[in-house]
């Protein structure tokens, strides 16, 4: 099956999308593109649609040849204190003899072992090309005018030099335009090039780029600026001419590559090399021709061998990108917080037959269907978004290659790298995809820039995949570990320290961290990774616990204690108070959750106990009672307490909000007397009366006669300072201290309004 490119196909400079017959040339289509006239000035293709190098100003001295490479060129990317090659007479260096006497232009290689074939020219290939065109110059013998114009001829002097493996410089070379100059050897692994263009009754420059063993293009250079990459082997180069001399000249080139052999020739900005293979070059044949009798310049389908990746991104707002290509892709825009609705793929290996398979997760809809080969995946609707991902490679392009992949996660940063069909991204966190990026890599090699920028140490999360344990030291003991939601303590002790961890969550990163607050003492400093904290005899009264690092991006920590006295408080997250500090308040049970962002256990109303109630406590503590029981009235804010127990060890088991009277209160200690179940009249009545409040009493709210239900509204009853003297409680509230609460209990009135 034939592989439809999405958008613009790529090869090697040019790039094409690989099809499944490894019979098709990848440059087969572009046969009219390669083919340039005698007389027009090829243009590169850097993916800008221009040339890359603008307009070279350099004027060069028609008569005389600069001597050397300009090393101190401000646009050397590379200063690891090599010495420049300066351009003397043309000699050898052990790898290349020009031979440019007597008219022969024949390069000889010496042996260099049997493990590699060394690049061998024909007698004839340096001299002649392939088209019949002489590669020497042809001067005229036609008489005096044929003397004239072989004087004025344009003509260059082509010099060159490369870097080796142990980071030295071959000696520079220099030929005539015609004449082929070898750089390096089979044997050897090139690091670096120098090319510098002396013409002779014309102006013009040459200039030239190299692709790395890190897969990335160096910047242009010319006139012997060093082109390279930190001494990163060379894997693919570009060549070009600039100026007139690109009118009547070309300049051709090919490369030798480990594993491969001699490439085709190619010239003028084309690739000459691989792209994505991983191989390195060991040598290179460079010459300058003149096209002015006729002819065009070299170019093989064979230059070049190439692998990639071309994918599009739609994206949120934005529509359908550009098309990216190369080795390495990044479709959407990473921390724009724009949602990837949708994107396209395909893979191209020259000779290698195949698919891409790709699949995407949607927020509403689950898992799409599997789609292949530049074909769309995704659901372009504001209230959907891409979670999750997963891609792999079938055929021979499965056999060779690997494809690593991984999402950028709104909220979240770049998940890690995962690979053939690994799933990347965060499912169930209402968190979407802005971006992935995709790379191609032979089989075997790592990940690219593994771990280098990842926000999230796992390539997938899903949701409700985190947990938390945790325990407590109950009556000197601790208890075993409980998990998600279950209660610890739960005895009427009082808990006196606590320890917690999470689980499933080591891979993403961070931890969980929490605090207690003890009778007596002050807040212990924080704790983390199933450290206790606390001691066997101090009781907790309150707790906060919260997550760190990467895990606090995913997930809350939800908590709730049992207060004594007051029964289970509302939820509280991450750092937040859960109980009271300073009311002498013990927990006696706490539950633990982890849920993911934005989603919460249960009601967070009243999580800890309100100051008033803190208040209540205090001054409950040194009063007696000639019974177990003590009533405590806060006659401004309208509550109610009962307290159990004996003077500075009383312990609240129940509250509630009460009526008060209007100006008829007064402050002090009373003790219950009397008990009556029902009285009113004048249209209504109450139940379950306790007297004993100086010329007040305890009873429900106002009831309609021969009934229970409320005459008014219950919460003005319960909020109100307008009773003629008594104090109104809810029905429950007034059976109970009716029920329990003996004769010549203490009742304690403060705070009256």
């Amino acid at each position: 099956m034939k592989r439809r490119p999405i958008d613009r196909v790529l090869a090697c400079g040019l790039s094409i999308i690989l099809t499944a017959s490894p019979a098709l040339s990848p440059l087969a289509a572009y046969a009219d593109e390669a083919e340039t006239g005698s007389n027009s000035t090829p243009a590169l293709t850097d993916g800008q649609g221009e040339d890359a190098l603008g307009t070279l100003n350099a004027e060069n001295d028609a008569n005389l040849l600069d001597d050397s490479f300009e090393d101190g060129n401000a646009n050397d990317d590379v200063n690891e204190g090599e010495a420049g090659s300066d351009f003397g007479e043309s000699e050898t260096n052990g790898t290349v003899d020009p031979a440019l006497d007597g008219g022969e232009n024949q390069t000889s290689i010496p042996e260099d072992g049997a493990d590699e074939q060394e690049p061998v020219l024909e007698s004839n290939e340096t001299a002649e090309l392939s088209d019949g065109l002489a590669a020497q110059e042809d001067p005229s013998t036609d008489g005096k005018d044929g003397e004239q114009d072989a004087q004025e001829k344009p003509a260059a002097t082509l010099g060159a030099s490369v870097r080796l493996k142990d980071g030295s410089w071959t000696t520079t070379q220099k030929v005539a335009a015609g004449t082929t100059v070898r750089l390096g050897k089979a044997s050897q692994t090139l690091k670096g090039l120098k090319l510098k263009l002396t013409p002779k009754n014309i102006t013009g420059e040459i200039a030239y780029r190299v692709m790395t063993a890190d897969k990335d293009w160096s910047g242009w250079k010319s006139q012997g600026s060093h082109a390279g990459n930190k001494g990163r082997p060379l894997q693919a180069v570009q060549i070009k001419l600039s100026g007139d001399i690109a009118k009547t000249f070309a300049v051709e080139y090919r490369v030798y590559v480990k594993g491969e052999g001699w490439l085709g020739w190619t010239s003028n900005g084309k690739t000459a090399g691989t792209v994505g293979f991983d191989k390195s070059i060991g040598a290179i044949d460079v010459r300058v021709r003149d096209l002015s009798s006729g002819g065009a310049a070299a170019q093989s389908k064979d230059a070049c061998k190439s692998a990639g990746i071309v994918g599009r991104a739609d994206l949120q707002s934005k529509g359908w990108l550009d098309t990216e290509d190369g080795y390495f892709v990044t479709l959407g825009d990473a921390g724009s917080g724009k949602k990837l609705e949708a994107y396209k793929l395909e893979v191209y290996v020259d000779d290698l037959s195949g698919s891409i398979h790709y699949r995407s997760y949607d927020s509403s809809k689950g898992w799409l269907d599997e789609v292949t080969d530049g074909k769309r995946s995704g659901i372009a609707d504001k209230d959907n978004s891409l979670e999750a991902v997963k891609i792999f490679l079938d055929g021979d392009l499965k056999k060779s290659y690997e494809l690593y992949y991984r999402a950028y996660v709104s909220g979240l940063g770049w998940m890690e790298w995962t690979r053939n069909g690994g799933i990347t991204g965060a499912t169930g966190f209402s968190k979407h995809i802005e971006a992935i990026q995709v790379a191609l890599e032979k089989d075997g090699e790592d990940a690219p820039t593994k771990g280098k920028d990842s926000a999230v140490d796992v390539a997938f999360i899903k949701a409700g995949s985190g947990g938390v344990r945790y325990s407590s030291i109950v009556n000197k003991k601790l208890q075993s570990e409980k998990r998600n939601g279950k209660t610890s303590g739960g005895s009427k002790s009082s808990i006196t320290g606590i320890k917690a961890r999470i689980t499933g969550l080591t891979k993403i990163g961070g931890n969980i961290t929490y605090r207690i607050y003890q009778t007596k003492k002050k807040w212990s400093k924080w704790k983390k990774n199933n450290t206790l904290v606390g001691n066997k005899k101090n009781s907790i009264e309150c707790i906060q616990m919260k997550l760190t690092g990467k895990a606090s991006k995913l997930y809350d920590v939800w908590y709730r204690v049992k207060a004594d006295g007051y029964g289970w408080l509302g939820w509280a997250k991450e750092g937040q108070s859960a109980g009271s500090v300073g009311g002498n308040i013990p927990i006696v049970a706490y539950q633990v959750k982890i849920l993911p962002t934005g989603k919460t256990p249960g009601s967070t109303d009243r999580r800890t106990v309100p100051d008033v109630e803190i208040e209540m406590n205090k001054r409950a503590q040194p009063i007696s009672s000639p019974t177990k029981y003590l009533i405590m009235i806060d006659d401004h804010h309208c509550v109610v307490g009962v307290y159990k127990g004996k003077k500075n060890a009383w312990t609240r088991i129940k509250f509630s909000r009460c009526g008060t009277p209007n100006g008829n209160a007064v402050s002090g200690t009373y003790y219950v007397k009397d008990k009556i179940y029902t009285g009113g009249g004048g249209g209504y009545q109450e139940y379950y009366i306790t007297e004993g409040l100086g010329s007040g009493s305890f009873h429900s709210i106002l009831c309609v006669p021969g009934t229970f239900s409320p005459l008014y509204a219950v919460d003005h009853q319960l909020r109100s300072h307008e009773t003629h003297g008594c104090y109104r409680l809810p029905l429950d509230m007034a059976r109970y201290i009716y029920e329990n609460v003996p004769r010549n209990s203490a009742q304690h009135v403060y705070n009256v309004y």
